[in-house]
């Protein structure tokens, strides 16, 4: 069993948003109850998230779910496709439960968000500010089923953050507590 590697998600943050311009912000949520609890929010309010201030995460409870936008926004405070300013990170989701990850390929991060499922996080080196250029990546990882095409294009698209936990009902009171297994912020 590999171990977890520890890092705040602030440190986390600072390293895939390292090109962020002045105009632009992260975004991110958190909430305490249960994944399936938080479905049933007919605001949607849980989901809403907070902008943050530039490379400055917003206020997260860590004892729950946590996650962040792959891209930086800029304008509006607001988590929508209009306030795009560059995709940061490719993140390709269910690796070892639906995927596997294609022979050769390096990730920056690999995420387990639940026993044996893992984010696998490749860092872009330049940030990518072509926003349809940006959705026909994820369209494509749609298409190969490492994205869940109902959740979104890169503009308004959550991950999780190393520091959470994956409350579903079906890992119990407790929830999985995120473990970070790979950590190279180098390879981009």
């Amino acid at each position: 069993k590999s171990m977890s590697i520890k890092i705040s998600n602030q440190e986390f943050i600072n390293a895939i948003f390292h090109g962020i311009d002045k105009e632009s912000f992260v975004w991110a949520m958190s909430f305490d109850m249960t994944v399936e609890e938080a479905k049933k929010d007919e605001n949607k309010a849980v989901w809403a998230g907070k902008a943050g201030n530039g490379l400055t995460l917003p206020s997260l409870s860590e004892k729950g779910n946590t996650y962040f936008v792959i891209s930086s926004l800029k304008g509006t405070r607001k988590r929508k496709k209009d306030n795009f300013s560059a995709l940061h990170v490719i993140v390709l989701d269910d690796i070892g439960s639906k995927v596997h990850l294609p022979d050769g390929l390096e990730p920056s991060y690999m995420l387990e968000t639940s026993k044996g499922n893992f984010q696998a996080g490749l860092i872009l080196e330049t940030p990518l500010t072509d926003l349809q250029k940006a959705d026909d990546i994820y369209k494509q990882l749609g298409q190969r089923g490492f994205n869940d095409p109902g959740l979104g294009g890169p503009s308004t698209r959550y991950v999780r953050l190393p520091v959470g936990r994956n409350t579903k009902e079906k890992y119990g009171p407790d929830g999985f507590e995120h473990q970070l297994r790979t950590w190279n912020a180098d390879k981009r």
